[in-house]
């Protein structure tokens, strides 16, 4: 039987508005013996537990081997009390560090052993707080290349809207006409970055996963990987893995080689 693991939910306080987080701690951690710990970050509309549950999967995975984990709901999703519209990559940074400095203030995590996990575009808010924070000691991304066409995630009608009424609206139908909010600072933010520039000046080993079925090609998350500055900075392909590793299916292969890769990743790099 493994050993038992510990999860809470928490509100951290971060100027304005609150963090929801939720977090992993495992058996084994005391202040005696400290253990790595890795902020988990969701994609655009989702939530601190990802598709299907994901992320609380793999945070439990995680504890049983050692490794702690807060997963945050960014503003305006899951339990947080603000806004999706108001959400922009200045209030996403500034989440992440208050996650970052909560963490570093536990003292049975070890301070210096954090790492980042990043979905989609977790994955590109986790290239931007590793590129321009001192101490993360190790990244993984998953599908977040940083090559596709802007279009791809802003339709042309949506971003005449948010130029109009300061932010979109838009219908997914692929998730049952699930209704998202665009602001249009988040629209300038992600039309500014260069995400390949950004991931030049991180020191922290990077490791890609994608899957061979994703919009985000394997061809781009080699080109990202291509350019990080730690030369120890590597993809993962998985045969058949979609955008969303086939969490929406009964196909469980896909998210549990994912899983696996990660968790010998941060065992490696933490």
């Amino acid at each position: 039987m493994p050993p038992q693991t510990f999860d809470h939910t928490l509100f951290i306080p971060n100027g304005d508005h609150e963090v929801p987080a939720r977090i992993e701690k495992p058996a084994a951690a005391t202040p005696a013996n400290p253990v790595p710990a890795v902020i988990i970050l969701h994609g655009t509309g989702t939530q601190k537990d990802e598709v299907a549950g994901s992320y609380k999967r793999l945070a439990k995975m995680l504890a049983r081997e050692g490794i702690a984990s807060i997963r945050i709901d960014f503003l305006g999703h899951g339990e947080s009390a603000g806004h999706e519209k108001d959400f922009n990559f200045g209030n996403a940074r500034a989440d992440i560090l208050a996650a970052t400095e909560y963490l570093r203030g536990l003292d049975w995590v070890a301070g210096e052993r954090i790492g980042l996990i990043g979905w989609s575009q977790g994955g590109l808010h986790a290239y931007l707080a590793a590129a321009n924070e001192p101490g993360y000691k190790s990244v993984v991304t998953w599908a977040s290349g940083t090559g596709w066409p802007i279009s791809l995630l802003i339709p042309q009608e949506a971003r005449a809207e948010a130029e109009a009424n300061g932010y979109a609206r838009i219908v997914e139908k692929e998730w049952a006409g699930h209704v998202r909010y665009m602001g249009l600072q988040w629209m300038k933010d992600i039309e500014s970055v260069n995400f390949r520039e950004e991931l030049a000046k991180m020191e922290a080993p990077l490791l890609a996963i994608v899957g061979t079925e994703d919009f985000m090609t394997v061809e781009d998350i080699q080109q990202t990987v291509e350019v990080c500055k730690n030369p120890d900075s590597r993809m993962y392909v998985i045969q058949g893995g979609d955008h969303t590793f086939r969490t929406l299916t009964r196909d469980t292969r896909v998210f549990y080689q994912a899983a696996a890769a990660t968790l010998m990743w941060l065992k490696e790099t933490l």
